[in-house]
């Protein structure tokens, strides 16, 4: 029993001691922490995932005197001093590349410096995409911190910012800021103080309209090919106009992985939907004059077909006017 008795004494001083510093250096007014958020690169932007993949550079500098005194700088385990518990609040799957401690100087200055490479979530609205613009964020949270006990600041010496070049090509930076700004996991929680870096960025829709608008456009304007057809061939022109349907379906399922899986519709599921009916318009057309030929009213359906030439390619320029400009 007194043998138990000394243990829980000794696990109780230990912890006494080890946690004796562990609060807030300078408890009756604000620590200011200067902070530095830098991206390196970002290598991915997933728009039907919400997310992308960066290689984030953070460093934080603070003030503890309670750390002063040694005779030269030196390297501590994050457990052993306070910290103000800085976590990136948009966060998937990360990893650590730095080793975890901090540099503490003889006057009781402190860095922390780490770099952190994986998926970070971001809310995107694609209702304009391929021709959207997104704003990418980093933001961190001195969890439990409000303004009243800890201040983000940016650092003067080592400013936040983005790299000149980036390896994700389907996207060019419009600008960037960075600034201390407080965080509200819900609508009626205290705001935490917080930091975060936002990137602002459109998209290169060339990239879109070779892949997918441009062959989209020839194969409706393939179906077109029945309006030249002489009506009595009724044959031919159902096979033209079916074999463009299949041709547009067999597409449709290509470039599947090419465009976001949302809910609501795009600029660009706008005009594959018009593109689309304009197909089956088509289709729709065909078995018309063809009836009419056999019904004796060539004549008939070779007006229409005629008034279809100039009538069908009008349409699709409305409806890629529609889609992507706003007309």
């Amino acid at each position: 029993m007194m043998i138990r008795l000394l243990l829980l004494l000794n696990l109780l001083f230990i912890s006494s001691a080890s946690y004796a510093d562990i609060s807030r250096p300078e408890s009756q007014a604000a620590t200011t922490i200067y902070s530095t958020i830098f991206v390196t690169d970002v290598d991915n932007v997933d728009s039907a995932n919400q997310s992308f993949v960066a290689n984030v550079y953070v460093e934080y500098h603070w003030h503890d005197p309670r750390l002063a005194g040694a005779d030269s700088s030196r390297t501590i385990a994050i457990d052993q001093a306070w910290h103000p518990r800085i976590q990136i609040v948009n966060q998937q799957h990360i990893f650590k590349t730095f080793p975890d401690f901090f540099e503490v100087s003889s006057d009781g200055h402190v860095i922390y410096r780490q770099r952190y490479w994986g998926n970070f979530s971001q809310p995107m609205n694609l209702k304009e995409f391929p021709m959207d613009s997104q704003q990418l964020e980093i933001q961190v949270v001195a969890v439990g911190y409000d303004n009243n006990e800890v201040i983000f600041v940016q650092n003067p010496d080592e400013p936040s910012g983005l790299a000149d070049k980036l390896s994700v090509t389907e996207w060019a930076v419009t600008k960037w800021s960075a600034e201390a700004i407080d965080y509200m996991p819900t609508k009626h929680s205290a705001p935490l103080s917080g930091f975060h870096l936002l990137i602002h960025a459109e998209r290169d829709e060339r990239y879109y309209v070779i892949k997918i608008i441009l062959p989209l456009l020839m194969i409706v304007a393939m179906s077109w090919l029945v309006f030249w057809i002489d009506p009595k061939e009724s044959g031919s022109q159902i096979s033209v106009a079916i074999t463009t349907m299949l041709t547009l379906i067999a597409y449709r399922f290509s470039i599947g992985e090419l465009v976001p899986k949302v809910a609501y519709l795009t600029r660009l599921d706008y005009f594959i939907l018009g593109s689309t009916l304009m197909v089956f318009l088509t289709l729709l057309l065909v078995i018309v004059t063809s009836n009419l030929a056999k019904s004796n009213q060539v004549q008939l359906a070779i007006s229409i077909d005629r008034w279809s030439r100039t009538i069908f390619p009008s349409m699709l320029i409305i409806i890629t006017l529609v889609s992507f400009f706003n007309v």
